[in-house]
Order: structure tokens, then sequence, then C-alpha cells
């Protein structure tokens, strides 16, 4: 089972915090009732099932998260970064506008060798020196041995170092 996104409602009425006080036939006694005049939208419940069907999904969606601290990706500081602009994209990449960043907002480049396959889902977590950069998002292309990591600024002369971020189910425990 994969996760699956709840969009919750919140119950929309015309006076949501007005109660009435309704005796119950014992002196003192009274039931406290909502008077919120017209309700309209109920909302979600906030009740066991739904609370431990949210406690359920989450945790399905943690047991598939691993992070691969093993294998790094390395982009050392001696690669060539390449910009792509309007002129020459079509040239230098020519599935870029379809692929990872179709807004031109990652436009320099860098190939390097990296171990996988072509349909390998790659998904770098950079570590906190490369990620203060500002510069890198999950804009990596995959082809046969190969990354293309994309960037918004000319990186020559950095190294970047990420760890490999792996979608495998844990072993329960």
């Amino acid at each position: 089972m994969s996760y699956v996104k709840k969009t919750w409602k919140n119950r929309q009425s015309e006076y949501p915090t007005r109660r009435k006080l309704v005796a119950t036939g014992t002196a003192n006694e009274y039931d406290v009732v909502r008077a919120e005049g017209a309700v309209s939208q109920e909302g979600d419940p906030f009740s066991a099932t739904t609370m431990n069907d949210l406690e359920s999904r989450v945790a399905e969606g943690f047991s598939y998260s691993t992070m691969d601290k093993s294998t790094e990706i390395i982009v050392p500081s001696t690669a060539t970064w390449t910009q792509l602009t309007a002129d020459n994209i079509s040239t230098l990449d020519p599935q870029y506008k379809a692929g990872p960043d179709p807004s031109l907002k990652y436009p320099w480049y860098t190939d390097i060798s990296f171990s996988c396959a072509e349909d390998d889902i790659i998904e770098p977590y950079w570590d906190a020196d490369t990620a203060e950069l500002g510069c890198l998002g999950l804009c990596v292309k995959v082809t046969a041995n190969k990354l293309r990591i994309y960037c918004n600024a000319n990186m020559t002369g950095t190294q970047l170092r990420a760890y490999q971020y792996v979608r495998r189910k844990r072993n329960a425990a």
C-alpha cells in the first residue's frame, strides 16, 4: 500500500462556537449541544478511526524511506559546468524542457560517472555544506552509468557531495 495524501476539511458553519444549554430534567444539570446555525461543510470528524488511519498512512510512508550514506555522489571541484541557453538547449540537451526543469531554473549542468542504470531513480540528498549554497534541487537526469546534475549557478571550483536517497521497503521489526 502506498501513501495516499488526504485533504482534510474543516467544519464550516454560521456560528462555529455557539452552544445551547438544554435542561436534562435534573436540577442544575444541562446538556451542551451545538447551535451553530447553517452548516455549509461538515468537515472531517476527529475520531480514533481517522487518527488511526493517519498514523497508519504516515508509518507506511516512513517504511519506504531510507538513505544510503555509504553511496556518495561527488561532483569534483574540477568538473566542467555548461550553461544552457535558449539558443543552445536544443543541441546540448534536447530533452531538457521535457525533463527535470522546464523553466530553466537550473540552467547549468555537469555530467559525472556513476554506477547506475538508465531506469534507476536517483534522488540525491545534498549535505549541509552543499545545500547552504542554495543552488541544487532534485534536478538530476539519469542515463546508463552517468548522472547529469543541474544547478542554478556555475559551480566550477566547488566540490559538491550528496548521499544516494533510495526508496526501498524496510524490514518490519
